[in-house]
This record gives structure tokens, C-alpha cells and sequence, in this order.
């Protein structure tokens, strides 16, 4: 596609909520701070075109983000004044699938371009709105090679990615070595991977770094010997750590607020030099609200998604007995001021576009899941996490308990959108409802790694409740239940197989479902736990075998719902041979030459694919080669005009009338020749095909060949 329109689409599917949200959330460097990275040799070097690689590192919460955005900012202000382009990405762990992946950085990256440059549009011409790495790859290369301009690129907290991924990133950029393109990476000391400089930063080793954090601890408010024997002692003991220093000074400043000057030395050294062990210290100060505390570290850490201020809110209040409907007096401030404080100050909000919960540094994560940070709080190790989604499993099923609006109780078990102002009044009224709903079988099915979830299942969970709850919140019409499925497919549809009973029966008619059946669902869904569960039941003899057909399929033909509810024949359509293979084995002979309309009968369909080994599979199962039906009214007629030249020798074998006479294009002779497959043209005519025989639109096949402007066929003719 060419049209302005088509450019248009693929940029804003491009577009995401949280593009901005990480770079906007990293504090600004403070007065005096960070300046004398301009002036560091390997930095210097780097931006006078020296090397093309700079990387800073340093260990967990050194301020590596802040400083990479401060010369981030220094080198896009500068480039203003020349034709110059600054592009950046901030991997945060801590955020959307897309804030945290390769995907969201490519498609990040190529808005950024494509905004700061509009006459590079033309490259989204090569782009669907089905992104994926390879096509976002090759895309982001041809903008970048045929810009013609130097690009400065900032890419922060590269460890919060899988080791693999972070190499073929670097491995991606130096294949660009013969453009303009100048990269900044940040990232802890691990993973280790190659990167193509000797131009490296350790931050805990630069003495400018540990006066930065000296200047940090002035917001003590102290004065003279006294504030310089602070500075001394607190960067002496931080080894280089900025987020020590921040966690520290607050901590002390509750002395200086209190006026126990006297105490803050005793204080300080009191305070463990490592960060898991600091942590540990905050969390143990006290045991005041200890449930609220636990609570709010399981929402951040467990929740599907990063959750709004306001869903964090309620999803709190619904595991605490709060109220959990919107009333005035809850203040965005008075919400805030909740967050920090039941979090003990270890969470903090985002500053983008959609404001969200999250942990004040991915180290706080760290410490709470590899450090025994939980083990702490709860005194126990067993079934941590599964004791976690449990409880946010019953948060979920309070916040479902709404009280609807009269209008909208009269409307939810119709089976229809709601409109837009009728979602946003229930989404104000209940700001925790929609995640609540949409996520509360996600929650059981962790939880049910160790926890039994039938008693929830059969008693707690009202599937007719959740579907009309569900569909409300819906922006379009597939999306909502025309009728209550089977639990099998539900679970399909989501990849819930810790909740599903055995065995299962993966080819249970649904036939009110958009997929008819929970394995088709699956598929195409890519439930990949759920599937395997499947073809374990299915005593699929090779499953990673067919996982992978599966897998190698990026989209799939979906057909009328009439041949949906037929999962062999919707297999073979999408030449899934392997779980063909399989499904066929208990298909009456008699049906796998029943008729589909215009899409003809499973040999045809496989015909039409160019699928061989399941053409194969099905002639030996007894399909009638010549058998009527289908846009091209016959096997060999598709075959022949889409150009599977060994499908046409297979049916050709099987006995397949050469001159049948149906279809579109009136018989194969006529298909092969308007197309232009010489090949196929030669197949035929060796096997006797008619070249005078008449037919629908051409006449005859010389008419046809040369209609279509292929002289050699003409000749052959």
C-alpha cells in the first residue's frame, strides 16, 4: 500500500500510552549535578564522532538514568540548531509488555522518526499493523540508511531485557556502521555482552559522580563542618549508589524535622551499606499497617498490568474493606499521599500519559523476589506467590460486586455494547471494576500453581455474572459473548490451563463462540500452555513438532463459522500438517469429501494452499480427485491457477480429469494459461489436456495466455 491513508493507520497503531511514560518518570539531575559527563574523556570522545558506541554502566541504582537523560536532553538541545535527529528508548521492567521490550522500543523509534521526520512515511508502506521484530527491523534500517543524517540514539537500562535480545539489538546497530548513527547505551555490569567500544563509563569509579552525591545530601538543610561531615559519611558509605544516598537523606531528614540532630550519626551508621539490607530496614522499621503494606507490594509487583492511581486505589480498598465506589473527597492527592504511604515510600507514580503505581527503582523488585525481600514481611517461604494472586484473585471478585446504574442494569444481559459515555460512567463510579474483571481468572490461574481453585470455580466464580460484567466494558462488537461459552473455552481463550479439569475436551462444539471450538481458540490466540494441554489430550505423538507448525503461522484463515466448527477441516485450510495429520485419523472416510460452498471440500482447500504433504494425507484417506465444488469448481483447477505445480502432478497421479470443465476459469488448461505457469501449462498437456476445449471466460486456453500476455505459453499452445 501507497495511500497517505495507509501511512497514516500503521503510524498510530505504531503509537503507544506509555512511549513517553519511563523517560518522563526519571528525575531531572539536579543544579550543579551531571555536568561533567560533558567533559569526561569517553564521553567527549564519543560526541566528537570519534566512535559510534558510548556505554555507561554501573551497578543497581548508581543514577545511570539520570544521567543518560541528562546528556540525552544536552544533546538534543544542541541538535536544534543543526539538521541533526535525537531518537532515545528507557526500558523500564517496571511497565507495559511494550516498555519493556524490543517490539516497543522498534516501534518507538520509528515514530520518533517518522514525526521528526515526514518525508520518511514512505517506509510505513511495507508495514501491516501486525508488527513484528523482523519487519519492524528492516524498516527502522531503511529509514535510517536512507535519512542521510547524523542520528543520535539513547538507549537506557538495556538489562531490564533478556541477555539474547540485548545482543542482537547491538548486533542490529552495528550492521548499521556505514550510516551517521551514534549510540548511548546505560546499563548495569551485567548482562555481559560485546559491544563494539572501548568507550565505557563505570559511574561508581568517577570522582565527579560521588561529588554529585555530596551535593545531593544539601537537601539536608544542614550547614557548615556539620553538613561536610554528612557529605563525607554518607558517599563514603554509598559506594557510588545514588539511590542509597535518596533513601538515606530521607530517612535522616525525619531527625532533622524533629530537631534530633544529636542522633543522626548514631543513625547513619546504623544504616546497612548495601541496598537489599537498606531495604530491609525500611521495611522493618515498623509493623504499623503491615497488611496494607503487603497488599500494596503485591498489586505493584503481581498486577497484570501497571495500574492507574485510581485502580491501585480501589483495588487496595477492596482488599482492605473500603469503600469501592467514586466518592468527592478522594483526592488524587489524598490517593498519592496513600500510595507513599502504605507503600513506606518504595513506590511512586509515573509521569506520562496514562499515570500509573510502580516501584520507586527495578532494585526494589529485585530485593522483594531474589533477595528474600517477602520472606521477610511474611516470616514464611512457602507458596509465595501463589499465596499473593490468591489474594489479589479476592480483591478481583469485590471489585466485580457493583451496584449498576439503573440504566445500565436494564442493559447488561442484552448481548450488546454499551456506548462510550455509558462505559466512561461506570468506569468513573467503579474505577476498579474493568481490571477486577477483565484479570480476575488470570490472578486464579497463578494462584493455582499451589492453591486448588475447584471451590472457586464452583462456587465463587458466576460465569453468567462476569460474562454480562465483561461485555460492558467491551469497545466493539467481537469482542462481546453473544452467549455464555464453556469453561474450557474461556480458559482457552486466556491460557488459564492451571484451571482447567482433565481431560480435556478441546473439540467441544461452541458454536455461539467467535472460534467455534476451545482449540481452534487456542491456536489462534496462541494460548501456548493450554495448547499443549490440549495435544497431550489428543495423543498428539510429537508435540513440540506441532507446537512449532503452530508457531510458524503468524495469521489464519478464519473461513465462514459453518467450517470453523470443523476443526480438520479448518487445519488443513490453514496447512497445519501435523495437527491435520492427527485430527483426520478419526474422520469418516465419507466426510472428507463433504462440500463447503465456495471454499469446496478439504482437498480442494489443501489444493488451493499448495499444502502437498496434506494434499497427500488426504488422497490416501480416500478424497475423490475429481470431485465438483469451489471457486475454481475443482482441485486441479485451484492448484493449476495458483501455481502448486507438485499438487497438480499429485492429483494428476490420483486420476484427476485433465479437461473437467467447471469453476472460474473453465478447466486447468485455461487456469494454468492465464496465470502464466509454463510449467503447469506442460503438465497438463502432457497428460492429454484439450487445447481447443471452450471455456468461461477466455474461450480457450490460447485466448487465455494471450489475454494474459505470456508468449511462451502461446507457443507452447
Amino acid at each position: 500500500a501507497t495511500d497517505p491513508d495507509h501511512r497514516i493507520t500503521v503510524l498510530e497503531a505504531l503509537r503507544f500510552g506509555a512511549l513517553e511514560t519511563r523517560r518522563r518518570t526519571v528525575k531531572e539531575a539536579l543544579a550543579k549535578t551531571c555536568k561533567w559527563i560533558l567533559s569526561h574523556p569517553a564521553c567527549a570522545k564519543w560526541m566528537k564522532l570519534e566512535h559510534k558506541f558510548f556505554w555507561i554502566k554501573g551497578k543497581p541504582g548508581a543514577g545511570k538514568s539520570v544521567l543518560i537523560k541528562y546528556l540525552d536532553q544536552h544533546v538534543t538541545r544542541r541538535l536544534k540548531k543543526s539538521c541533526a535527529i535525537g531518537l532515545y528508548f528507557y526500558f523500564n521492567a517496571r511497565g507495559t509488555q511494550l516498555e519493556r521490550s524490543f517490539l516497543g522500543m522498534y516501534r518507538s523509534l520509528l515514530v520518533q522518526l517518522v514525526d521528526r521526520v515526514p518525508e520518511l512515511a514512505h517506509e510505513l508502506d511495507a508495514l501491516d499493523t501486525n508488527f513484528d521484530l523482523p519487519q519492524l527491523q528492516s524498516v527502522l534500517s531503511s529509514a535510517i540508511c536512507g535519512l542521510g543524517r547524523q542520528i543520535w540514539l539513547f538507549i537506557d537500562a538495556l538489562d531490564e531485557c533478556r541477555e539474547g535480545d540485548v545482543q542482537e539489538l547491538i548486533d542490529f546497530l552495528r550492521e548499521l556502521h556505514e550510516t551517521e548513527l551514534y549510540v548511548c547505551f546505560a546499563s548495569r555490569h551485567y548482562p555481559i555482552v560485546k559491544v563494539p567500544t572501548n568507550l565505557q563509563l563505570v559511574l561508581e569509579e568517577v570522582d565527579e559522580h560521588k561529588q554529585d552525591l555530596s551535593t545531593y545530601v544539601e537537601k539536608l538543610d544542614l550547614e557548615g563542618e556539620e553538613l561536610a561531615r554528612m557529605q563525607r559519611d554518607i558517599t563514603a558509605k554509598a559506594n557510588g549508589i545514588f539511590l542509597w544516598v535518596v533513601l538515606v537523606v530521607k530517612i535522616l531528614k525525619e531527625d532533622v524535622k524533629d530537631g534530633r540532630f544529636h542522633a543522626m550519626q548514631s543513625r547513619l551508621r546504623e544504616m546497612p551499606e548495601k541496598l537489599p539490607a537498606l531495604f530491609k530496614t525500611i521495611i522493618l522499621r515498623d509493623d504499623k499497617h503491615k497488611n496494607e503494606f503487603l497488599l500494596c507490594l503485591r498489586w505493584i509487583l503481581y498486577a497484570w498490568r501497571p495500574l492507574t492511581l485510581k485502580e491501585w486505589y480501589f483495588a487496595m480498598m477492596a482488599g482492605v474493606d473500603g469503600g469501592l465506589e467514586w466518592v468527592e473527597r478522594t483526592t488524587d492527592h489524598r490517593m498519592e499521599t496513600f500510595l507513599l504511604s502504605s507503600s513506606k515510600g518504595l513506590a511512586e507514580l509515573t509521569r506520562g500519559k496514562t499515570v500509573t503505581a510502580q516501584f520507586i527503582h527495578e532494585s526494589v523488585r529485585d530485593f522483594l523476589i531474589h533477595d528474600g525481600g517477602f520472606e521477610e514481611i511474611c516470616g514464611s517461604r512457602e507458596s509465595l506467590q501463589s499465596i499473593a494472586h490468591e489474594q489479589l484473585k479476592h480483591c478481583c471478585l469485590r471489585g466485580m460486586a457493583l451496584d449498576l446504574p439503573r440504566q445500565l442494569e436494564q442493559r447488561k444481559g442484552r448481548k450488546q455494547l454499551f456506548t462510550e459515555d455509558e462505559r466512561s460512567t461506570l468506569r468513573a463510579r467503579y474505577p476498579f471494576a474493568e481490571y477486577a474483571t477483565t484479570y480476575v481468572l488470570h490472578h486464579a490461574n497463578q494462584a493455582a500453581l499451589e492453591l486448588d481453585q475447584q471451590h472457586f470455580l464452583t462456587n465463587e466464580f458466576k460465569i453468567s455474572d462476569w460474562i454480562c460484567l465483561f461485555n460492558a466494558f467491551q469497545k466493539s462488537k467481537p469482542d462481546v459473548y453473544s452467549d455464555i461459552p464453556s469453561l474450557w473455552y474461556l480458559f482457552a481463550e486466556r491460557d488459564l490451563a492451571r484451571l482447567m479439569t482433565r481431560p480435556t475436551d478441546s473439540l467441544l462444539p461452541d458454536a455461539q463462540q467467535r472460534y467455534r471450538t476451545p482449540l481452534i481458540a487456542a491456536i489462534v490466540l496462541s494460548s501456548w500452555e493450554v495448547l499443549e494441554m490440549f495435544f497431550n489430550d489428543l495423543n498428539v505423538p510429537n508435540i513440540d513438532e506441532m507446537i512449532t507448525e503452530v508457531r510458524s503461522k503468524s495469521k489464519f484463515v478464519l473461513l465462514p463459522t459453518s467450517l470453523l466448527s470443523v476443526p480438520w477441516l479448518w487445519a488443513i485450510n490453514n496447512g497445519l500438517y501435523h495437527l491435520s495429520k492427527r485430527l483426520l485419523t478419526s474422520v469418516p472416510e465419507e466426510e472428507i469429501n463433504d462440500q463447503g460452498g465456495k471454499y469446496g471440500n478439504a482437498l480442494y482447500a489443501a489444493s488451493v494452499g499448495g499444502h502437498t504433504e496434506i494434499v497427500q494425507q488426504l488422497l490416501d484417506k480416500g478424497a475423490n480427485a475429481n470431485a465438483q465444488g469451489g471457486y475454481y469448481g475443482n482441485a486441479l483447477q485451484a492448484a493449476s491457477a495458483k501455481g502448486h505445480t507438485e499438487v497438480v502432478q499429485q492429483l494428476l497421479d490420483k486420476g484427476a480429469n485433465v479437461n473437467a470443465q467447471s469453476g472460474l476459469h473453465g478447466n486447468a488448461l485455461q487456469a494454468a494459461s492465464v496465470e502464466g505457469h509454463t510449467e503447469i501449462v506442460q503438465q497438463l498437456l502432457d497428460k492429454g489436456a484439450n487445447v481447443d476445449a471452450q471455456g468461461r471466460k477466455y474461450d480457450n486456453a490460447l485466448c487465455a495466455a494471450t489475454r494474459g500476455g505470456h508468449t511462451k505459453i502461446v507457443q507452447q499452445l
